[in-house]
């Protein structure tokens, strides 16, 4: 661990490191004996809030551990991180006395520090975990090891585990949470519908009961076929949402029942000889649900490893965190003599108003643009049966040949539907005046539905020459 850490803070009892190089560990405190060390941990790009670790090996003797807690709760840096409301902090330690019963030992720590502990931190290690022993020394064993976490961050964990380590390497267990990070200055971006869901059959029984309902309400001549169009697409995305949230549980359930089968079945008929019969199922099951996570990964991974066929999950799962990374901006200018501000909402603000500049048209001279075009020569002028035919209204035919031309795997509105949804609906014959009216108004009366006039702009910061 220690050569593969990507940053850390050792002691000569405690060491914290970080095995990812995203993740930086900074040394912000240490005792004189090298018993405890606090580290402030944040990411590269900012993907989290920052927040602490405190890692306490303490004395086994009494009075000497009585004396180190008290110097821990006396420190104002320690205090100050773990009395609320600014705590985040996380506490991995080896107390060498139990928190689950009121031993002398556990009354030998120092009352301020109990007190300290017991105010503001949450256990992460609790029941039915607190009753299985973290030590072990000959027939001794005890619970004196623990992970503590501010209410904040215990909100975000998971999964706590005691794991037995090899007695040769250690006499203590191996203690692991889950923390689930976010940030406060990210939001949870735009959403995009998955166009693999149109490969799954019930999602598409799904889809066309809901658009069956919808077209049933719809009057029989239109007024206003936008209002109509945008509620119509809101249907398919609540739809999509609904049923790609269930689906993923669902995927993920089914592969670790499959493989606890699988596993069951490798214990039960090892040796016999029809294994490679009873495996080929449950296999082939196995490998569509991995299947189907890879090609959700490739969409996220980007255009360019879609292109050229990457599978390797790994490779994939690093490409998505390092397109996310990419597109990070730490703070923004409104203008080159201003102050940076980092404020998610003024930064927005900031984008908003430059590319509202930039794509707002500019007064025009009428005859400018008269004599520009009367200069431009007979013979690259169209016709006047072609140019009626550049006005003519859209077929239906149109409309779906030009649907069959868009490009896969793209999701080009802020509706976040993608062309293959809009060609679904295209095909559904009940909807097909409907989206007639809608191309047909925005062609010949410039009357274009509500999300035809947003947009949603990536920016992408571009590193310093």
């Amino acid at each position: 661990m220690l050569f593969q850490s990507q940053s850390g803070c050792w002691s000569t009892h405690c060491g914290i490191v970080s095995l990812n190089r995203n993740i930086i560990v900074h040394p912000v405190l240490s005792s004189i004996d090298q018993r405890f060390l606090l580290v402030s941990v944040e990411h590269v790009n900012s993907l989290f809030d920052p927040f602490h670790i405190l890692t306490i090996y303490a004395p086994a003797n009494a009075p000497d551990r009585r004396t180190f807690f008290s110097s821990i709760a006396s420190l104002i840096p320690t205090k100050s991180l773990i009395e609320p409301p600014t705590s985040r902090l996380v506490i991995t330690s080896d107390f060498n006395y139990s928190c689950s019963h009121p031993t002398r030992a556990y009354l030998g720590a120092h009352p301020a520090w109990r007190s300290l502990l017991e105010q503001n931190m949450i256990n992460c290690m609790t029941s039915p975990l607190d009753s299985r022993p973290t030590f072990r020394r000959g027939s001794q064993s005890n619970n004196i090891d623990y992970i503590f976490a501010s209410p904040s961050l215990h909100s975000q964990s998971s999964d706590p585990s005691i794991d037995f380590i090899e007695q040769s390497w250690t006499d203590h267990a191996l203690l692991s949470i889950s923390l689930k990070m976010c940030s406060s200055t990210q939001g949870p971006g735009l959403w995009r519908m998955n166009p693999n869901l149109f490969k799954n059959h019930a999602f598409v029984d799904r889809l066309t009961k809901q658009l069956e309902r919808f077209a049933s309400s719809l009057p029989a001549s239109f007024t206003d076929p936008q209002v109509y169009w945008e509620l119509l697409k809101t249907s398919v995305q609540q739809t999509a949402k609904s049923f790609g949230r269930r689906h993923v549980q669902w995927r993920a359930q089914q592969l670790r029942l499959l493989q606890r089968k699988r596993n069951r079945i490798l214990r039960e008929h090892r040796n016999h000889g029809m294994l490679p019969l009873l495996l080929e199922t449950i296999e082939r099951q196995i490998g569509a649900l991995q299947q189907e996570v890879t090609a959700n990964n490739i969409l996220r991974a980007g255009r360019h490893w879609r292109e050229n066929g990457e599978t390797s999950a790994g490779y994939l799962k690093k490409t998505i965190s390092t397109r996310a990374s990419s597109r990070y901006i730490p703070s923004l200018k409104a203008t080159p003599e201003s102050e940076a501000t980092s404020s998610p909402s003024d930064m927005q603000n900031i984008a908003k108003e430059f590319y509202q500049d930039l794509y707002t048209c500019d007064p025009v001279s009428l005859s400018h643009t008269e004599a520009l075009l009367n200069h431009i020569p007979e013979q690259n002028r169209l016709a006047p049966q072609m140019s009626d035919l550049l006005t003519t209204p859209f077929s239906f035919d149109d409309i779906l040949q030009a649907s069959t031309r868009s490009p896969h795997s793209s999701s080009p509105g802020s509706d976040g539907l993608p062309y293959e949804a809009l060609s679904f609906l295209f095909r559904f014959e009940p909807l097909q005046s409907l989206v007639l009216d809608v191309y047909n108004q925005a062609l010949e009366s410039a009357i274009f539905p509500a999300s035809w006039t947003t947009t949603s702009t990536v920016l992408l910061p571009k590193r310093a020459a």
